[in-house]
């Protein structure tokens, strides 16, 4: 049985405006942090979460270090592939000596 008093209002999705700059540049990836701040407080969300590769991560990083109350809606993520690049790293590093590169 359901129960129709508890139905979720529908959502929509879409896309950004593009931005045509360089992605690693610090004032791109201010922008990008800041309107995405910007539009979950407008949804009244408690917090944003983004997933950058390794290199925009690092400037995202940065970015929220020197302002942390401007960004503290912001849950910052390194993609899947560069976290298992990262990880694959650090599983060579540690038992490289151990004839893992012969594998």
């Amino acid at each position: 049985m359901t129960d129709h008093t508890n139905v979720p209002r529908a959502n929509g999705v879409g896309y950004l405006q593009l931005l045509d700059v360089s992605p690693t540049d610090l004032n791109t990836v201010t922008t990008v942090l800041q309107r995405n701040v910007s539009i979950a407080y407008k949804l009244g969300q408690r917090d944003v979460v983004m997933v950058f590769d390794q290199a925009i991560y690092a400037k995202a990083l940065e970015i929220i270090w020197q302002k942390p109350v401007e960004f503290v809606l912001v849950v910052l993520r390194m993609g899947a592939f560069h976290t298992a690049c990262a990880f694959i790293a650090v599983i060579r590093k540690r038992f490289g000596d151990a004839g893992l590169g012969d594998l």
